[in-house]
């Protein structure tokens, strides 16, 4: 895995903001940690994200080969870098879990991850619209990792938090998937979780002036 495919795949553009939106979201309505720890936690979240952005196009490479021929990955004449890649990413990962938490317990959420990702890229079902819905989830799973311990206290703010972040990840999927946007399921479900984002954020509003 090179310099080419993190421009292509992982642009800093995108990615960057994402990480640092992911944190602030997890350490908003509270005293934030030390600088140390904050960073620390950034950096958490640009490997979580790098780690199953090549995972996901690993796992999509027999399609992308048709759809996307001109991408990096699917004109590589072996995959060998790029599967060491996916496994250094995953043992960075599982360090820094265990830097942020000493007692073992974001070592397990991660794992957890890992295996139900490895169990659905296995046995996924051939459906476009519910194949979308299952990978996002892994975004409130990143911000729940992200999450300070204890992880009870203020869990109905957690959940209102993981919900938006699952349900904007869905909308920006189909407005940024031309193929998506053309599938009427879609555009359905995007309807339908565009009000939900709007109705969780109006409740994040009520909740925070209520605290």
């Amino acid at each position: 895995m090179g310099i080419g495919y993190l421009r292509e795949r992982f642009p800093a553009w995108l990615f960057g903001p994402l990480s640092v939106a992911l944190v602030a979201i997890a350490f908003s309505g509270g005293p934030w940690p030390e600088l140390g720890r904050t960073i620390l936690s950034g950096v958490f979240a640009v490997f979580l994200l790098l780690q199953f952005r090549l995972w996901d196009d690993l796992a999509d490479l027999p399609g992308d080969r048709q759809s996307h021929p001109q991408r990096i990955l699917p004109r590589t004449q072996s995959l060998r870098p790029f599967r060491g890649a996916l496994w250094a990413l995953g043992a960075v990962c599982f360090s820094l879990a265990a830097a942020l938490d000493p007692s073992g317990g974001k070592i397990a959420q991660l794992a957890g991850l890992d295996l139900a990702f490895f169990l659905w890229y296995r046995f996924r079902p051939e459906h476009y619209v519910l194949a979308y819905h299952a990978v996002l989830l892994k975004y409130p799973v990143f911000l729940y990792l992200l999450f300070p311990a204890p992880a009870f206290p203020a869990l109905a703010r957690r959940s209102v938090a993981m919900g938006m972040v699952y349900l904007a990840a869905c909308v920006y999927e189909v407005l940024h998937d031309t193929g998506l946007r053309k599938t009427p399921l879609a555009r359905r479900a995007l309807a339908v979780e565009a009000v939900l984002l709007g109705g969780l954020g109006l409740a994040a509003i009520f909740h925070g002036g209520k605290s």
